[in-house]
């Protein structure tokens, strides 16, 4: 087991929220912040970009007001009046580009690092050609103004410190760059001296940007715990898969152990700053939903939110128990009086489920979790309500989130009308039911395929075999009619809902029903409560 232990600060339990990982697993250049400083990220990008732009159209008045009035020369005057017209017009793109854009984090300071290194070169430029052409003037000896530039620019975008120390070195490079742009038009190179005074102050200043940088990461770190109320510690990793990974918790103020499940970033990939506000929405939404099921066998949900490096997470009850894809590999299929024990659990939690309007879209064996609770044994509780259910009245910006689910969906339990692309109701959870039931009384998947577009092809279209055919020993006929009527391709001639299917499972004649003395015995066997 992963012995590490790492903390995550918890958010509020209602309304807007966030909490972030002491260990940022988002974009090394967006760096987890959050929302707000993001924003403010942008409001400093676009008034740099201002100042850009008034700072080059002053420059420009003055020296043709310079040059009007002799006192300033007037070769170099294309190059110069050039680099000028260019900062006004990068200047006034990048003001644009902050007041404007809905791009995401990342995309937002990675535009701002391609700033500063063009606004470099367009500082730097006029020095070269003086540099260059005037080493007589003793320019040489002073400090390049973009050494200042590059001191000040990781005060402007919260970049981390190696990507802030590498965007100051590139930048840095524009000095040599526009030395040998000079040289290139005909014009001889500058004594070597010339060239390290010039130089060496760019870089040592790119070098040390490191410092500044990593001292605002760490004050921007700290803004956010300040802001967090209480906090979870990640004690070890539980597991992990499509939708996301799930460690065991304990929060620092209550003695209630807890799971957390980080969902995968691709969920949020590439989501603008006003999609991600709508995928927010309707996590909490649901999220809301899923936390107010009463029935004992939906998995209790403490908490949610928005993670500072863009995953949705949720806080929720931990089991001691084992999901029943794990189940029936280590131990083999069930028997079918605990098989329909276990199904009936399910119908319980989906029944009340679909009442409300959730729809799982994703029962499978590893979303069912056979536990101890308490004094029972053989608890099933079903886990990712909400999550992955289908937007009601969806609009465009909901629909992203729906698209990553798909993506990692799963296909050995997925519903023909999933795969097709029609419209789906609360009947896919019995279809994915009725697949679960197929694995836990023959210990194998509905259909067998060599890829999963395979797979979800005989899902749409190939009839399955009847589940006695690979069962261990024989089993009701009763039980098996309620497996294949689960598995029908059309929707109508599946059961009408979960309470339908828990009266067919309930009237299947059995020789020994399963009992708490029976599972207790197993579980004493099988998987003995560990002491502590």
């Amino acid at each position: 087991m992963d012995s590490r232990t790492d903390t995550l600060v918890a958010p509020r339990l209602l309304g807007r929220r966030g909490v972030r990982a002491e260990e940022s697993r988002g974009s090394a250049l967006a760096t987890g912040l959050p929302p707000d400083l993001v924003r403010d990220a942008a409001r400093r990008f676009g008034i740099i970009g201002l100042l850009c732009a008034a700072g080059n159209a002053m420059g420009l008045v003055v020296q043709e007001t310079m040059r009007g009035l002799g006192v300033m020369p007037q070769h170099l005057r294309f190059e110069r009046n050039a680099t000028a017209v260019l900062g006004v017009a990068l200047g006034l793109a990048a003001f644009g580009y902050a007041r404007r854009t809905q791009s995401s984090p990342f995309k937002l300071i990675a535009a701002g690092l391609t700033f500063e290194v063009v606004a470099g070169y367009l500082l730097v430029f006029p020095e070269a050609l003086q540099h260059v052409l005037l080493p007589q003037s003793g320019g040489m000896v002073r400090v390049s103004w973009l050494a200042l530039w590059i001191a000040i620019y990781p005060v402007v975008l919260p970049a981390s410190p190696p990507v802030a120390a590498l965007a100051g070195l590139v930048t840095a490079s524009m000095a040599p760059l526009a030395v040998w742009t000079v040289t290139a038009l005909g014009h001889p190179w500058p004594p070597t001296s010339s060239l390290v005074y010039f130089f060496v102050p760019c870089y040592t200043v790119a070098l040390l940007s490191i410092i500044p940088a990593t001292l605002l990461h760490r004050m921007r770190r700290e803004v956010t715990e300040a802001r967090a109320l209480g906090s979870y510690e990640l004690v070890r990793h539980l597991g992990g898969g499509g939708m996301g990974e799930v460690w065991e918790a304990s929060h620092r103020m209550l003695a209630r152990p807890a799971a957390i499940k980080l969902i995968g970033a691709k969920v949020t990939a590439g989501a603008t700053p006003a999609e991600l506000e709508a995928l927010q929405s309707r996590f909490e939404r649901e999220a809301q939903a899923t936390a107010s099921l009463n029935s004992p066998h939906t998995v209790a949900l403490y908490d949610f939110g928005l993670s500072e490096d863009g995953r949705f997470f949720y806080v929720m009850e931990l089991l001691d128990g084992i999901d029943l894809e794990r189940l029936v590999k280590e131990h083999g299929p069930l028997p079918p009086e605990r098989a329909i024990h276990l199904l009936l659990a399910a119908c319980d939690s989906l029944a009340e489920a679909h009442e409300r309007g959730l729809v799982h879209r994703d029962i499978k064996p590893s979303n069912l979790n056979a536990c101890r609770l308490g004094g029972h044994h053989d608890f099933l509780k079903v886990l990712d309500f909400g999550l992955v259910s289908a937007p009601r009245g969806a609009s465009p910006l909901d629909t992203h989130l729906t698209r990553q689910e798909m993506a990692i969906g799963t296909p050995s339990t997925m519903a023909p009308e999933m795969v097709l692309g029609g419209p789906t109701d609360r009947r896919v959870d019995l279809y994915g039911l009725g697949c679960v039931a197929y694995w836990l009384v023959t210990g194998r998947e509905v259909f067998q395929a060599r890829s999963p577009v395979e797979l979800m092809s005989h899902h749409a279209h190939t009839a399955p075999e009847p589940p006695s055919r690979h069962a261990p020993s024989p089993f009701p006929a009763e039980l098996e009619a309620a497996i294949l009527a689960c598995l029908e391709k059309d929707p109508e001639r599946r059961p009408a809902d979960a309470a339908a299917l828990a009266a067919r499972l309930a009237a299947v004649p059995l020789a020994s029903p399963w009992s708490e003395a029976r599972a207790a015995a197993w579980w004493r066997e099988h998987r003995p409560a560990t002491a502590g």
